[in-house]
């Protein structure tokens, strides 16, 4: 997860050597990982069960963007996630930062990319990243970090600066999608500290359990009334860049359970699971999300609660969220896999509920 999230914030992509040789060390470390790990027969299955069906899918058409956030996830049991978060952060944070400032000061390239956006044209700098939007996913990212390390600890005033740091980004690279994911969050954590006061937060967390259900299916429909030429949804696909059109490009009729034969990335991370990996993996992968969502309401894990079920819009918007190193959330898959949020968060005496 360090490593990857250091890879991506720093610029590289996975036609790097850089990002290759990186990919090799985390097989590796992963490896020696299980190796020195007490599985379950249930949880052996598991492993080999998800690594059987990505190797399955990289055979037919080369998709690898799940290989390393699988590697993640399964290798979470017994281990300290606040910790590694909070490496990751540390980590994230220069490269960024680094990376940034090179690119503002001309030591590295800046590509210009023209938006257009509601009509109007704009130019937008990537400040060392392929896209303008990569770069805002990383800065929504360390937000997330943030938040997923303190947690309760947090006071009004660092939401308040992550706010600015978030507001300066999107006036930098105009980044719609994650700016209104922030401020969902921000509402999002208003309301359920509202409710928590009260002693009724309990419904609305597991409302979140919904929302990547809620958009797998709109995504389906979307892509069908597009094609019927609903006028509804060629409006909305003119606000989303083409997203829809681009998914009803591509029937479901052309996939399998193990994926499409030719790989073809789409903006909307749902639809490149369904199209790359096939009914299973997604099916899995769908009932995992839920699943974790679930228990986290179950150990009353608000904020993480909040930031997995809101990390379900960016994946719809970027499939970039995929990955480990883009949506660190991701991790708490494992409890579908592993179950124990004590085991999972590598602690223990933490008494589960906290």
């Amino acid at each position: 997860m360090v490593l990857l999230g250091i890879l991506i914030s720093g610029g590289f992509n996975s036609a790097d050597m850089a990002y290759k040789v990186v990919f090799v060390i985390c097989g590796l470390l992963w490896g020696i990982k299980l190796l020195l790990t007490d599985f379950s027969v249930k949880e052996i299955v598991g492993v080999v069960l998800i690594f059987v069906l990505l190797f399955v899918t990289f055979l037919t058409n080369r998709e690898k963007t799940l290989i390393l956030t699988a590697m993640a996830i399964t290798g979470a049991k017994d281990v300290n996630l606040k910790k590694t978060f909070l490496w990751a952060l540390i980590c994230k944070s220069i490269t960024t930062i680094e990376l940034m400032v090179l690119a503002s000061l001309g030591f590295i390239s800046n590509t210009a990319l023209m938006n257009t956006k509601d009509g109007v044209a704009t130019k937008n700098y990537c400040l060392g990243y392929q896209h303008p939007n990569l770069a805002f996913l990383n800065v929504l990212t360390l937000a997330f970090l943030v938040v997923l390390i303190w947690g309760e600890k947090l006071k009004w005033y660092v939401y308040l600066l992550l706010t600015a740091v978030m507001g300066t980004a999107y006036y930098v690279f105009k980044c719609r999608t994650g700016m209104l994911v922030w401020i969902a969050f921000i509402v999002g954590l208003i309301v359920y500290k509202l409710l928590k006061r009260l002693g009724k937060e309990k419904v609305y967390l597991y409302l979140f359990g919904l929302i990547p259900v809620v958009l797998s299916i709109f995504t389906a429909v979307s892509a069908l009334l597009y094609k019927q030429g609903n006028s509804i949804m060629k409006s909305l696909n003119f606000k989303l860049h083409d997203r829809i059109a681009h998914v009803a490009k591509y029937p479901i009729e052309g996939i399998n359970l193990f994926g499409s034969h030719v790989r073809v990335p789409f903006d909307n991370g749902f639809y490149h699971l369904v199209y790359n990996y096939g009914f299973i993996m997604a099916g899995l992968f769908m009932a995992a999300y839920t699943y974790a969502i679930i228990r986290l309401c179950q150990k009353k894990m608000g904020y993480e609660v909040l930031v997995l079920g809101l990390g379900a819009l960016v994946i719809y918007m970027e499939f970039a969220a995929l990955s480990i190193g883009q949506n660190y959330s991701l991790v708490f898959l494992s409890l579908a896999l592993f179950g124990s949020y004590k085991e999972m968060w590598g602690n223990k005496n933490v008494r589960e509920g906290n």
